[in-house]
């Protein structure tokens, strides 16, 4: 059974077909934690609840210091009519249609850290990995919420990375239009897979952190 389409699922689709049918279909890959993942995850709590309730962010000063400008600029927004969207929960339906991230016809759904949804639509993601600008998680945020807020003639968005000395990503311009193209294009391919029941193996360089132990290309030597 296809799963519903997210950013992570079609990123690991494209990267291995074979990884994704392992980890989303099957699942019989188990979830394996590490510091970096529940580090992201406190940021992001953090993050959320100091934009949403004002919660002081005095627990990560580093936090604080990189975020300042982002987050009061966020506060004033909050105070005009612009809406302004917080760990903000979004799906569409297979024809493009709005609808509740959990609803029974979702087709595609994902989270925005920050949206804020004026004429021009602006996205901010954080990221606590390594800097590599690779805007289709921004693209489909922008295609997601298109549907919700089809007012909005132009998105825009950028990553925000809170482990460089300079934070700031490039400023992306978003088209959700191409955006569903590309995603309908790569669901036809797992359609495609899932009925053939035959998903090809991409050996690429993420293989050595891949926890697929019945592929060859596992090598366990790399596990940290």
């Amino acid at each position: 059974m296809i799963p519903i389409l997210s950013y992570t699922f079609l990123s690991t689709f494209e990267n291995c077909p074979h990884k994704a049918w392992h980890r989303y279909i099957l699942k019989d890959v188990p979830y394996q934690s590490t510091p970096e993942l529940e580090y992201g995850r406190t940021v992001h709590d953090a993050l959320g609840d100091r934009l949403t309730k004002g919660i002081s962010l005095s627990d990560h000063p580093n936090v604080v210091d990189k975020t300042w400008d982002y987050c009061t600029t966020i506060d004033k927004l909050q105070d005009t009519d612009t809406p302004v969207r917080i760990e903000y929960f979004v799906g569409i339906e297979r024809g493009g249609s709005p609808c509740a991230w959990d609803s029974s016809n979702c087709w595609f759904r994902g989270k925005a850290d920050v949206a804020v949804i004026g004429k021009t639509g602006w996205l901010i993601d954080w990221k606590t990995g390594k800097k590599r600008e690779d805007p289709f998680e921004l693209e489909c945020q922008a295609m997601l919420l298109q549907a919700h807020y089809p007012a909005t003639t132009k998105w825009e968005g950028e990553y925000f990375w809170l482990k460089e000395d300079n934070p700031y990503g490039l400023r992306h311009t978003l088209d959700p239009t191409r955006t569903f193209k590309r995603v309908a294009q790569l669901y036809g391919e797992v359609t495609r897979y899932a009925e053939a029941q035959e998903w090809p193996k991409r050996r690429n360089p993420l293989c050595g952190f891949c926890n697929v132990r019945s592929c060859e290309h596992y090598d366990p030597r790399r596990k940290s």
